[in-house]
């Protein structure tokens, strides 16, 4: 869920360190019951590179395949396919686990009605503003140096920016906007693709991914 890291130096002993999103959830949201802990948690447990499998194949890699809309069979095919098991028995907790208010019920980024299930779109909110900052100058950090211009479709490869929150072209550009507002990112709109420079480290926007909060 992207709260703790294992730091990368060689040692036999590996202990886990919180994450700048961990350290700040850990002081403001340490059971993680607001709406943006569980919704930045989610996107990363869905990250093609530290996330869990089954959430990556059921929200980034499977999205396409599967649609905003799907059967709870079809699911079930899917992961079975992609994962080289029998059908029925990788879903676990995935579904429940957005159902359950112990656990991720304020994100609910799965719903199910009957054997029919439904992605939810992220909400665009001003006071989501500083986790969108983050959640993106997270991105631009892992795949360009500081001070270095990045695409979005770059971005988009990096962390999943529509295809994991599910948003439209206009979704996307709001939620960028309310990013930029916060001074932390500028974006080129007369290049095509669109430009984007942070203007901050991302530890700085994760810091306050709890500002805005009534």
């Amino acid at each position: 869920m992207g709260l703790l890291i294992l730091p990368a130096r060689r040692s036999a002993v590996k202990s886990p360190e919180l994450t700048a999103f961990g350290r700040v959830v850990l002081l403001e949201d340490p059971y993680l019951k607001t709406e943006i802990t569980q919704w930045l948690a989610h996107l990363n447990l869905c990250a093609g590179d530290n996330g869990a499998e089954v959430w990556y194949q059921t929200f980034w890699n499977g999205a396409a395949r599967l649609g905003p809309v799907f059967e709870r069979d079809s699911l079930e095919n899917w992961l079975a396919s992609v994962c080289n098991t029998s059908p029925g028995g990788l879903i676990g907790p995935l579904i429940s686990m957005y159902q359950e208010d112990a656990s991720f019920a304020m994100c609910a980024a799965l719903t199910e009605n009957g054997k029919q299930i439904t992605r939810r779109p992220m909400p665009i909110r001003t006071e989501f503003a500083w986790g969108y900052a983050a959640w993106l100058l997270s991105a631009v950090e892992r795949i360009a140096s500081q001070g270095e211009q990045v695409t979005m479709p770059q971005i988009e490869k990096a962390c999943g920016w529509q295809i994991l929150t599910t948003w439209s072209s206009e979704e996307s550009e709001r939620a960028l906007s309310l990013a930029e507002r916060k001074g932390v990112i500028s974006v080129d709109r007369h290049m095509q693709p669109w430009i984007l420079k942070a203007k901050v480290a991302a530890a700085e926007a994760w810091r306050l991914i709890y500002s805005d909060m009534i």
